[in-house]
């Protein structure tokens, strides 16, 4: 067992709790990770306010990468002082979605979260894990399955970022939408997800990617990630711009802005054969209505779990993409805090310009 500092959610909506908990050694499968950095996400908000249905006390944080400090019974391919990203997607390796190669769905019992954490505090209270990680501390214990290796030339810090918001945004057009060449593409919302939908679009081939957000200094940053125009939602109709520069509607409308109106907005959006990706995820007691022929004409309404991503096969080709210039990371990181600030870091995820905040340990 280790001793190692962590920020605790005790109660909804109330600042986290920087404190020593104990953490037990890794069982088979199972990886312990020294914890280097780890981002914050808008899903570890909305747990932390209570609206997702995680029970507290409970550890946070899913966007990390660190180095493998040691290896439970029967790991593979892994070595200690390996520097490694940590994504809450895994596989049971047995469920019908897993072997049919989409371990994005995987419906397995993950022993970390849903049996037994190994995280407790010095009361002795076991701390769950939100989303599977627990990556707000400074070790972590994981499925194999959750760990790919990162080589000596990316920073640690933009590796992190490869665990969730990259994948599920750039997923969402390559995997989710199954994207064509020369396809023309809103983005609804384009903060750090979204502006890895940009980026997807762009390496898919999309012939025109619209960035759409009420926040200037966003649609300023969708410009730099590739956006070949962009629409202030805040000061026109969207609707009506979308449609007008694309003359008559795009092929696809990504909505990763967690609101439920703007589902409603992308269906007005689209061409004939188009569709409406549902990328962000809005409070669970919202609902939208569509009028009865909405989807007529081919039209279509997917939602998109994590991108889609085969993370053990998909990240080691990001990896790639970046490494020869081609997949923006770095830019993505606004600020680094130290884990003791990380109540401070979480408020300042509201700012109009911040993309990425990170906890380096």
């Amino acid at each position: 067992m280790r001793t190692v500092k962590a920020a605790v959610c005790y109660e909804y909506g109330s600042p986290l709790v920087v404190e020593e908990v104990h953490l037990e050694s890794p069982g088979r499968e199972e990886v312990e990770v020294r914890i280097e950095a780890c981002a914050i996400c808008h899903s570890d908000i909305h747990i932390i306010d209570g609206e997702w249905h995680y029970e507290a006390p409970l550890i946070p944080g899913h966007e990390a990468a660190g180095i493998v400090t040691q290896l439970g019974a029967g790991v593979e391919g892994i070595a200690v002082g390996d520097r490694v990203v940590v994504s809450l997607l895994w596989s049971c390796r047995r469920c019908r979605h897993c072997l049919e190669g989409e371990p994005y769905l995987c419906i397995g019992e993950h022993p970390l979260e849903d049996v037994h954490s190994k995280f407790t505090n010095r009361a002795g209270m076991e701390l769950n894990r939100a989303l599977r990680v627990a990556g707000f501390a400074e070790h972590t214990v994981v499925h194999e399955t959750q760990i790919v290796k990162v080589p000596d030339s990316i920073p640690i810090v933009s590796a992190a970022l490869l665990a969730c918001g990259v994948i599920t945004g750039l997923g969402a057009v390559v995997n989710t939408a199954g994207f064509r060449f020369g396809r023309s593409v809103a983005v609804v919302g384009c903060g750090g997800v979204g502006l890895n939908t940009v980026q997807g679009a762009i390496l898919a081939g999309a012939t025109q990617v619209i960035g759409v957000d009420i926040e200037p200094e966003k649609l300023d940053i969708a410009r730099e990630f590739g956006a070949t125009h962009v629409v202030h939602a805040g000061e026109t109709d969207a609707v009506q711009a979308v449609m007008d520069l694309s003359s008559g509607g795009v092929d696809y409308v990504f909505v990763v802005a967690g609101v439920t109106r703007l589902l409603e907005e992308a269906a007005d959006m689209i061409c004939k054969g188009g569709g409406v990706i549902q990328v962000g995820m809005p409070p669970q007691s919202d609902t939208f209505a569509f009028a009865g022929q909405r989807f007529m004409g081919q039209r279509s309404l997917k939602g998109s779990s994590m991108g889609g991503t085969n993370f053990q096969r998909e990240a080691p080709q990001l990896m790639d993409l970046y490494l020869q210039g081609r997949l923006k990371l770095d830019e993505l990181v606004t600020r680094t805090y130290p884990l003791e600030k990380i109540n401070e870091a979480i408020a300042a995820v509201a700012e109009p310009a911040t993309l990425r905040n990170v906890i380096t340990f």
